[in-house]
């Protein structure tokens, strides 16, 4: 019983975590908006199988080369982790009142570029800047906090669901997109966006407090 409430716990938290870092505009969701409007509903859920490749890599490198740098420095990890979902929960809310105009933004890119969605999905991924931050931060310390409390399975669970939460994401802004119904969209974006802002401060105070109490640097936060 125990065991299952964990499983739930950590598919839980990837799918929140990962839900709230997608929600924040970047250059993979402006081409999934884009390549909807040229091909369709299916764009998002290929764009992210792409997305999910690059990620499958980052996770191999991590369980195979970056594992015991993981456990000796875990609770910077924790540290760090906090402090970028801090960040992310400051962004969430001070965009919450925008929604912003992916039109525009789209009317930016190169449209003569053929990539393919799942291609699309690797390179907007590659070369989005805020990538390599998240994993070295967040990204790690959602990792090891599976790998905390369900070893290699909880590890595992949070990916899933971390890959559960951008399959539904971006699957359903394909969807809106291609029906013409954005407007639904704008309507849940800034109760979704503050909701999230605050699970992810309080989250952050989580992981922070799990950083300083293993570092010793100051008294736990939380009992």
């Amino acid at each position: 019983m125990e065991s299952l409430l964990l499983s739930t716990y950590l598919l839980f938290l990837g799918f929140v975590v990962g839900f709230s870092g997608a929600m924040i505009p970047g250059p993979l969701l402006v081409f999934v908006i884009s390549d909807t409007l040229k091909k369709g509903r299916w764009s998002g859920p290929l764009a992210i199988m792409g997305h999910a490749l690059v990620e499958l890599f980052i996770v191999v490198l991590i369980f195979y080369g970056l594992y015991s740098f993981i456990q000796d420095y875990g609770s910077w990890i924790y540290l760090l982790g906090g402090l970028m979902l801090a960040y992310m929960s400051y962004l969430l809310y001070r965009d919450s009142s925008s929604y912003p105009d992916f039109r525009l933004e789209e009317k930016a890119m190169n449209r003569k570029l053929a990539y393919g969605s799942i291609l699309g999905g690797i390179i907007f991924t590659l070369f989005n800047p805020s990538f390599p931050l998240w994993w070295a931060t967040a990204g790690s310390a959602l990792i090891l906090e599976g790998m905390k409390q369900l070893g290699y399975v909880g590890m595992v669970l949070v990916v899933v669901g971390h890959w559960g939460s951008d399959l539904f994401y971006y699957s359903f802004i394909s969807s809106l997109i291609s029906r013409g119904r954005e407007d639904t969209l704008k309507k849940a974006y800034q109760p979704l966006m503050i909701i999230l802002a605050f699970f992810l401060a309080f989250l952050a105070v989580y992981f922070i407090d799990q950083g300083l109490n293993s570092t010793g640097i100051l008294s736990p936060i939380l009992l």
